[in-house]
């Protein structure tokens, strides 16, 4: 595949980038993401990188058998004698013979998914790295991982939670608080899988199949379900897509 060097697009701008009464409430809900960019070295950031930082994400809530995540039905091992739990999707756990089954490989149930989608990528230099995305790597840093295969077997971020403050409004906590925030309304099977399954898997980085459908928005790209797939691989291929499995609170 022949890829422009590190592909980039500028999402729209919303209310809360031009509103000079919205960065203080946007930066509360944005604050643990800009506290772990200052303890990676990012910085210091200017105006318009931390206007950037705090702006609410745009985000789509699939299942992990959607064509444009791909993933299958979910299958969980977990150590035994201990709560450690790994998650693959549409295969069986690739794990040490020491790990017990908890759902077998005849699991039919699909994983609710958060694709989460800053609307600006933060490129940087990571000393021993080279150009990474800021702000996945921060999450790393607290406990996602950074997912470059489809076959990598995903686990629980411990102490992160993604959390339904109304219906419109969707805040991902963590370490030191809250580290995103959509406007979304996911459909009632989503949230009813979310609720009775208690985790979500979120999917984060600056392009990861989705995308604003405001007319000023300047992306070209593919928007059928194989087109978001395609780019949410690409991303993974360069490291720029982290994610984690993590609690849901309604």
């Amino acid at each position: 595949m022949v890829r422009k060097p590190w592909p980039w697009r500028k999402g729209a701008r919303t209310p809360q980038d031009d509103d000079a009464a919205a960065p203080a409430a946007a930066t509360e809900r944005a604050s643990a993401m800009y506290e772990a960019l200052s303890e990676l070295g990012v910085g210091p950031l200017n105006a318009e990188q931390r206007r950037m930082v705090i702006a609410p994400a745009n985000a789509r809530a699939v299942f992990s058998d959607h064509p444009a995540v791909g993933l299958g039905a979910r299958n969980d091992a977990t150590v035994e004698g201990s709560s450690a739990r790994v998650t693959s999707f549409g295969v069986a756990p690739d794990v040490s013979p020491d790990l017990a089954r908890v759902d077998g490989p005849e699991t039919a149930e699909a994983l609710p998914v958060l694709l989460l989608e800053p609307r600006h990528a933060l490129h940087w230099h990571a000393p021993g790295h080279g150009q990474v995305e800021a702000q996945v790597q921060a999450t790393c840093s607290a406990g996602f991982s950074l997912w470059t295969s489809a076959l990598t077997a995903l686990v629980r971020a411990p102490g992160w939670t993604l959390s339904r403050v109304s219906p419109e409004l969707l805040e991902l906590h963590g370490p030191g608080g809250c580290w995103a925030h959509t406007t979304l309304t996911p459909d009632p099977q989503w949230l009813a899988a979310a609720t009775s399954q208690h985790v979500v898997l979120v999917v984060y980085g600056p392009a990861v199949g989705v995308r604003t459908e405001e007319a000023n928005g300047d992306y070209s790209g593919d928007s059928s379900d194989d087109g978001r797939k395609a780019e949410l691989d690409e991303f993974r291929e360069i490291g720029y897509v982290s994610a984690g499995i993590v609690a849901f609170d309604h």
